[in-house]
């Protein structure tokens, strides 16, 4: 089963920072999830947040900064936000990535930064299943995630549709029945957000592919 460090170490490090992402690439996980949204100026940044209260010492939305005016806040233990190319730099195409895209607008500038990182590898994922179908218009050749709560009819259909090889799914909705749902459709699934290991041995047990935590230092 693979590990991907959500938002990075965040249970060591301020989340989707450098520093959360070194911290997971120190430790060697196998991928990192991180979060994107558009700035100002249409440079994908990785911050999970629409409104930057929650995270740093900003105020306002991130769509309302530039890119350079995120990375001087303080994102926690004087970390700015980094942008997606930062973190692509960083990782030198040493893991997988689950890019999560929180918000619209920002699909193309993604893509751009991907292809400026031809040695990183990265499925994409989002919660909004039109963004998905951007994507996927622009890049016919880019593994997809859909993210959903549970593994319903709906989901399955969506990812078929796309050609998702994966559907990211609520740990707590990962049954041996959801699981036979999904393997009938020739889908892998992932779990989030997994913080104890007994739940992460269950999910194994039932041939999860892999799993998103916070605390990739303990869990296994």
């Amino acid at each position: 089963m693979k590990i991907y460090a959500h938002r990075g170490y965040s249970a060591a490090f301020p989340e989707n920072t450098l520093a959360a992402f070194q911290g997971a690439l120190n430790l060697g996980v196998y991928g990192i999830e991180l979060d994107i949204h558009a700035s100002a100026d249409g440079v994908p940044v990785v911050i999970h947040d629409e409104d930057l209260a929650r995270t740093t010492n900003g105020t306002g939305l991130v769509a309302s900064k530039t890119a350079a005016n995120l990375a001087t806040l303080d994102a926690g233990n004087g970390q700015g936000v980094p942008t997606l190319d930062e973190v692509l730099t960083l990782a030198n195409g040493r893991l997988h990535f689950d890019i999560e895209l929180k918000g619209a607008n920002c699909e193309q500038a993604m893509l751009d930064a991907l292809s400026r990182h031809p040695q990183t590898k990265a499925a994409i994922s989002s919660f909004d299943w039109d963004v998905l179908a951007n994507v996927q218009a622009l890049d016919p050749g880019i593994e997809i995630w859909v993210l959903m709560d549970d593994v319903t009819s709906e989901a399955i259909a969506t990812a078929k549709s796309l050609g998702a090889s994966t559907l990211a799914v609520h740990h707590l909705s990962v049954t041996a029945a959801a699981m036979e749902k999904a393997a009938d459709a020739n889908l892998q699934v992932m779990a989030w957000t997994v913080n104890s290991q007994d739940e992460a041995d269950r999910l194994r047990n039932l041939d999860v592919v892999s799993i998103c935590t916070d605390d990739p230092g303990t869990i296994h």
